[in-house]
Parts: C-alpha cells; structure tokens; sequence
C-alpha cells in the first residue's frame, strides 16, 4: 500500500493526506510545499481467536436498572485456570463473588475482555457491572496461564560398578583419619578409579 504525504517547508514537517493539492510549488521558499508518496508494508493480519473453553461454560445476565448480574456456570472447574469473557463493546465490571478474582479488562481485536482467575470454590461464578446487560460471543479459558517454576535436576545417577574388580578395606584407624588398601583383579594402564563416599570426604593426604 501506498501513503501520500505533503512536506512544507515552512512547518519543516510531512503531513499525511488522502487527496493532492490544486497547486504544487517546488522549492525552499517557506510557501514552497511538495507531495510525494511512500510506499509501506500492508498492515499485519488480526489475531486468531482463541478456542472456546473446553470447561463447559454457560453464560447468563439479568438487567437491574442501570447495572446487571452475570453468572458463568461450569460442568469441570479447575481451580488457577483464567476464564476469558469476549464483548463487542467494553464492560464494567464492580463486584465478583469470592469463587474468582477478576482481573480486569482489556481488548484482543474487536473484542473487550473480562479476565477471571477461578478459585478454590466450585460452583456458578457471579459477577456485577454497570451499564446494559452484555452477552459474550466468545468465553475462551486458559488452564496454565502461569508457567510453573523450573523443576530441580534429577539426582545424579550413581556410577557403574567398576569393571576391575576393586576389593577396598580399612587397614588402620585413628582420631585423626585412617588408611585404607585397594586391590584390583584386573589392571588397565590409564584407567580411572573413583571413589564415592557419602558423605563426602576430603581428598586423600598421599596415595602410596
């Protein structure tokens, strides 16, 4: 798509039109005024709409005057999960019942939303607002709107049994530490030998 703008010179500025001016004047005079076009990038594509929730919702709302009474029921409630109530026109809302907390309002394209985090309770959720009665053409949920914390690290697995036939005892034992023997079966140049102790112990003061 393209955009038609004008740059005056005297407002140094480039002001936006639908329509070209009778009379162009080309210059640096503080009259002079030019028109060009720019050329910009086609607008992006509107959201999807969310699915509707899969909870089993149903919608009704009583008028009382100049406020209503809105109640959602459910056939599954699931505690923590957020429910979304899609308006065509903006909605006030005042008082909750204490199975939600309402979160606010807010838009996602054409539509204006109430957001609702349900709570312990279950049960039919009951809400208040001003204004005319409104019906939400669409109620779409959210079962983990929060991303639950990184969970620990497995342990580590414990290491294989040596494969050298290790044969380990205590030769000698005081207050101040104790000596120990280790045989192997069998013998590898280069090998490594671990040991795993637990709990874990200081390092050896010399290996004979």
């Amino acid at each position: 798509s393209c955009v038609a703008f004008l740059h005056s010179a005297a407002a140094a500025q480039c002001i936006l039109t639908s329509q070209a001016p009778g009379k162009l004047t080309y210059g640096t005079a503080p009259s002079a005024m030019s028109m060009g076009v720019l050329r910009v990038p086609p607008p992006a594509p509107p959201s999807p709409r969310p699915p509707a929730c899969d909870m089993g919702v149903s919608y009704s709302v009583e008028q009382h005057g100049a406020t209503f009474t809105a109640e959602v029921s459910f056939e599954r409630w699931q505690e923590g999960a957020m429910l979304h109530l899609h308006f065509d026109r903006p909605v006030a809302v005042s008082s909750t019942d204490d199975r939600a907390s309402f979160l606010g309002t807010g838009a996602l394209g054409a539509s204006h939303l109430a957001a609702f985090t349900l709570l312990g309770d279950s049960g039919p959720l009951r809400f208040s607002g001003k204004g005319d009665a409104p019906t939400p053409d669409l109620v779409s949920c959210s079962h983990d709107p929060f991303p639950a914390p990184t969970p620990s690290p497995p342990p580590s697995a414990p290491p294989d049994a040596c494969v050298l036939g290790p044969r380990w005892w205590v030769t000698d034992e005081s207050p101040a530490g104790f000596g120990a023997r280790l045989e192997l079966r069998r013998h590898q140049p280069g090998a490594v030998v671990r040991f795993v102790f637990s709990p874990a112990l200081q390092p050896p003061k010399a290996v004979l």
